[in-house]
């Protein structure tokens, strides 16, 4: 993680109170007095959004922070090394300078100051130029061709009614790939629609869902001519509104590509310990470009030791799309090459595999040995990666039994082996559909105990010496059963609190509340842990550490802002 620190920020770190110096203070109460005198307690940033939600690599982007910010210039903490955020004199404004090697996809960032933190944002790298929306573009005649294709245009659905258009041109014969990323990328509250229009105001075609609540059309010109890529929308959860939803958090990046996008890779995971071949996914891909040799990490722990878990985005250099892998610990295994039921020779376990339904009807048979009475968490992942299939899978034995039958969307089961000898996992889609986002992951692991320890929150304020509540939800899975303590783990001396147990049955087992209090004014991140209450290690190499999971980004840490309150200062 980084932290870029404002224009006012001291560079020694000499004479710090909770990250912020006293010198900093004392230079904002001179220059400004009463008329700003230091942030009174409660008065934490606000950032509603980011806009433009991204960036390109190797580009300098000025982006917009819309919310509240009582002091400005603030910090920017980002869980990437190398994108520079420097705060211009314009509230909210940043210069946002992006390395050509800054690692691609989603960058989690919090804007901070001695009052706080806000929740955090996202912020995406791409690997395409990249342009905003211009307004008015809701009507033709308001249109101004975009003639730099493939490209990224990032949009605001800014109030209810609205609808944004582009306008292309096309020759005969090529095909035109539009895709929004909105609500599985950018976490934005709204459910998109795509629509390509022609000159006669026709709409050619429509999508609403491609990946998950985000569209994407795929179109073959029949005939040169203007088109217009229309993107609106409707509110996540509906509502008894009718008509189109907007608003300050429904933004949107639009990709326009012609002829080549990349969808994914196969396998959609990668070896923690080998080097994994991949072969590039999508529609009209040159032959030169599918094949992949992705090569393990040299360093694959964080600043802190930990093992990196965060997935692999993988693109390439002048198309369109990107592939987002997961880093596995097991081997990799890909579905062959496609026929009408596609089968892999018997693997063990436990395994990562992969695959695409690229033939109508087609069903993918994945084939496994197992021995009797072992068990196995069997787990299914399309449409939570951006894909498509609405899946019906069964396991069946040797001979034919289906021993499971599941058409949840990400279906996840345990499966006991009755008996040692062969067994498959059979895949297909609902509606018979097929093609590039018709791509999957399925993951078979040993049954083993793990606990999930979860907060709602990902910062607190607080004043100096007040104790404060953290409610932590504790899901213990599969025969779970150990007692847990949970502590901070890195925070300063000035942070205390007393650890509290977790035990295996009652109240406890499932929620328990850690109370702590802070000495002195502070800011910034800390992290909470479980640990096993156990005399020797685990046995069977089980973690007796378990990390906090805070908010609904599932960071590892919680950011704490403790203030003098106003009438004590």
């Amino acid at each position: 993680m980084r932290f870029c620190a404002p224009l006012w920020s001291d560079q020694k770190r000499s004479g710090l109170i909770g990250g912020f110096s006293v010198s900093r203070y004392l230079f904002w109460f001179l220059a400004f007095g009463e008329m700003l005198s230091l942030p009174s307690f409660g008065e934490m940033p606000e950032a509603t959004r980011l806009f433009p939600p991204g960036g390109m690599q190797g580009r300098t982007v000025t982006v917009k922070a819309t919310g509240k910010f009582p002091v400005w210039p603030v910090s920017v903490w980002t869980d990437r090394s190398q994108c520079q955020w420097k705060p211009l004199a314009e509230s909210g404004t940043f210069e946002v300078s992006i390395a050509a090697q800054e690692a691609l996809g989603v960058h989690l960032i919090r804007l901070y100051t001695p009052g706080g933190s806000t929740a955090v944002r996202r912020f995406v790298v791409g690997n395409l130029v990249e342009f905003n929306e211009v307004e008015p573009n809701d009507k033709r005649s308001e249109l101004t061709l975009q003639t730099e294709i493939p490209a990224v245009i990032n949009g605001i659905l800014s109030k209810s009614g609205d609808a944004d258009c582009y306008l292309v041109r096309l020759e005969k014969g090529e095909t035109l790939i539009a895709h929004v990323d909105a609500h599985h990328q950018l976490r934005s509250p709204v459910d998109s629609t795509l629509e390509l229009i022609d000159a006669r105001q026709s709409i050619v075609i429509r999508n609403l869902d491609a990946s998950g609540l985000d569209p994407r059309i795929v179109y073959h010109a029949q005939h040169s001519g203007d088109f217009i890529v229309r993107v609106f929308g409707f509110p996540e959860t509906p509502d008894s509104t009718i008509g189109l939803a907007g608003g300050d958090g429904f933004v949107y990046r639009l990709t326009l590509a012609k002829n080549s996008f990349l969808s994914g890779v196969l396998p959609l995971a990668v070896s923690r310990t080998s080097d994994t071949s991949l072969v590039a996914v999508g529609w009209n891909l040159p032959e030169a470009v599918k094949k992949i040799l992705f090569k393990t990490p040299q360093d694959t722990t964080d600043q802190k030791g930990e093992s990196r878990k965060s997935p692999i985005v993988i693109s390439i250099p002048g198309i369109a799309g990107q592939a987002v892998v997961a880093i596995v610990e097991n081997p990799v295994v890909t579905l062959s090459e496609p026929t009408q039921e596609a089968i892999h020779t018997a693997q063990t376990l436990p395994g990562t595999f992969s695959g695409s339904l690229s033939l109508p009807g087609q069903i993918a048979v994945h084939s496994i040995t197992a021995a009797k009475d072992s068990r196995w968490i069997v787990s299914f992942e399309s449409q939570s990666l951006g894909y498509s299939i609405d899946p019906m899978l069964s396991l069946v034995d040797s001979d034919g039994k289906v021993l499971h039958a599941n058409d949840e969307p990400s279906p996840t089961f345990v499966w006991q082996v009755p008996a040692e000898g062969q067994y498959k996992i059979l895949i297909s889609d609902r509606q018979r559909l097929f093609g590039p986002s018709q791509m999957y992951r399925l993951s078979v692991q040993p049954e083993t105990p793990r606990v999930v320890i979860k907060t709602d929150l990902d910062r607190i304020a607080t004043e100096v010496s007040k104790p404060t509540d953290i409610v932590l939800q504790i899901d213990r899975q599969y025969g779970f059963k150990d007692p847990l303590e949970i502590v901070f783990l890195d925070a300063p001396g000035s942070i205390q609190a007393m650890p509290v147990v977790s035990l295996p049955e009652g109240d406890t087992s499932k929620k328990v509340t850690l109370t702590f209090s802070v000495s002195e004014p502070f800011s910034g991140p800390v992290r909470l842990v479980a640990r096993k209450q156990v005399q020797m290690p685990s046995p069977d190499s089980l973690p007796t550490v378990f990390p906090v999971v805070c908010g609904p980004e599932g960071i590892v840490s919680l950011w704490i802002a403790s203030e003098v309150p106003s009438v004590a200062k």
